[in-house]
């Protein structure tokens, strides 16, 4: 079953919004990588602004489904739900760095209000779910007493950005080739998944 037009223009556009920013990626280029029409773009989204404002929404607005549903998972405990979050969390980014790319670059430069009030609502939300979880946690004595949520998902975001744009420098420091290289995109991955998962779970477990 193929994809949905106004799904592929919306992925179209990431991945140009990415490579070109927001300025250099037309309506034109947009809809030649969707294989749609232009009046298409128009049709399901009204202008490249609105389709910036549908990539953050989509994207944000995934996350806080999936803590949504973990937080209502019954099975788990509250130190459970956070680990699986965090999982979850950076296993999206890192199958997702056009995405990365487009908030590093749109929270660096600034340059659409429209934009960063979005992000700052989406974002507010996704606190609000995590710091439910947290309270939760809190109130069984199995992470710190005092957890700014906003430290934590910055901490998150900041180490996983961080380590997603060393990968080259990486491979380089480390001479990694051969069979080595071949497998490395996804053994680097992993590690990046293990390192923030440890940085987390040190900066949430109580001092003994």
């Amino acid at each position: 079953m193929s994809e949905p037009k106004n799904i592929r223009i919306l992925r179209a556009a990431e991945k140009l919004f990415a490579e070109k920013g927001f300025d250099g990626a037309s309506i034109r280029d947009i809809s030649a990588e969707a294989g749609a029409n232009v009046s298409m773009i128009s049709y399901y989204f009204g202008s490249k602004e609105n389709l910036m404002k549908a990539i953050i929404r989509d994207r944000i607005e995934g996350t806080i489904e999936t803590l949504s549903q973990i937080a209502k998972d019954e099975t788990t405990t509250p130190v459970e739900k956070i680990e699986t979050f965090v999982k979850r969390f950076i296993v999206s980014k890192l199958q997702h760095p056009e995405f990365t790319r487009i908030m590093m670059t749109e929270q660096v430069l600034k340059r659409n209000e429209e934009f960063a009030a979005l992000t700052a609502e989406l974002r507010t939300s996704l606190a609000t779910h995590l710091q439910g979880l947290l309270n939760l946690a809190t109130r069984k004595g199995a992470v710190r007493k005092k957890v700014d949520v906003v430290l934590l998902i910055s901490t998150l975001n900041g180490t996983v950005n961080s380590l997603m744009n060393s990968r080259d420098f990486y491979k380089y420091y480390h001479r990694i080739s051969g069979k080595k290289a071949e497998t490395f995109d996804a053994d680097y991955d992993g590690l990046v998944l293990d390192h923030a998962q440890t940085l987390v779970k040190f900066f949430l477990l109580d001092e003994k």
